[in-house]
């Protein structure tokens, strides 16, 4: 079961806040997993869960059964309102499938829990979210432009912020923010997906750090090999030409602790030596001079 999935199975099992939210859940579900076609209204899921829950919320809002066919080739679930009458009533009732902005916000999402109702029945009909451990990434799949637009200025008034993009004629509300991804999540009561986001993202971001820091030290590892590598070969240029022992009492001490501890920082051969770090790269800056002045 995927990370989605698994959240859809939870969402199906909860009971609404209040005795207008399961409209407003209904209208999520049906505006992001339906559409309307002459005088029938046609829902299409891949979810078991919101076929079963759909069918429920219709039952409890409008009293009648729904009639569903199942496609086992495309493995979905088809439900059909074919009656023109009863069409008309429950487009009426929900304000599906229409931009009217004030009536949709006064009368689909009475409250503030039939706010976060109407997030839930949108993830429900046309919601995804990739699994943390891959990627962040939500979205609200559907072909109605107005319920995108309605979705955006309800998650609005939590001042959470979602993009709009178009991708093959559908409306695709989405982030990519893993904050507001759990923000979502909590809105919908998806709490429990709330903490494994959470904790997911927590491992990430250690697992982030710490191979941040590993590939600072291992940069750093190079740097210093790099530098030490270019010390040896100047120390060797003057050993072969003039000989060490023409060096000063301090620049000898320094060559022979290069040469002796290659694999160390100039840092940890400031200790060696008892001087400054920067007292290190002097001498050494200087051995360099002498053997550049030999070639």
């Amino acid at each position: 079961m995927s990370f989605s999935e698994d959240i859809k199975k939870r969402l199906c099992g909860i009971e609404n806040d209040c005795p207008f939210c399961p409209a407003s859940e209904l209208a999520g579900i049906m505006e992001f997993a339906g559409r309307r076609a002459g005088g029938e209204i046609r829902v299409v899921t891949e979810n078991t869960g919101t076929a079963q829950r759909l069918r429920l919320l219709i039952k409890g809002v409008f009293g009648f059964d729904i009639s569903c066919r199942f496609n086992e080739n495309k493995n979905s679930h088809t439900f059909v309102v074919s009656n023109e009458n009863m069409t008309e009533n429950i487009i009426s009732a929900l304000y599906l499938f229409t931009g009217a902005e004030k009536e949709k916000n006064e009368e689909v999402s009475p409250f503030d829990c039939c706010k976060g109702a109407y997030i839930r029945g949108a993830f429900l009909g046309g919601g995804s979210v990739s699994d943390p451990k891959k990627r962040y990434h939500l979205e609200f799949d559907t072909k109605n432009k107005s319920a995108a637009e309605y979705l955006c200025r309800v998650l609005a008034l939590d001042d959470i912020p979602v993009k709009v993009t178009v991708r093959k004629n559908h409306y695709i509300t989405y982030t990519k923010s893993s904050e507001v991804i759990a923000d979502i999540l909590g809105r919908i009561h998806a709490y429990t997906a709330v903490m494994d986001f959470y904790n997911i993202s927590a491992e990430k971001e250690i697992r982030n750090d710490i191979n941040r820091r590993v590939n600072c030290e291992t940069a750093n590892m190079d740097k210093t090999a790099r530098a030490s590598v270019k010390h040896i070969e100047a120390i060797e240029r003057i050993r072969d030409t003039i000989g060490l022992e023409t060096l000063t009492e301090t620049l000898w001490e320094t060559a022979r602790a290069r040469m002796e501890y290659p694999e160390e920082s100039l840092a940890e051969l400031a200790v060696r030596l008892g001087v400054g770090k920067s007292g290190v790269n002097h001498r050494l800056a200087k051995l360099m001079e002498m053997a550049e002045d030999l070639k």
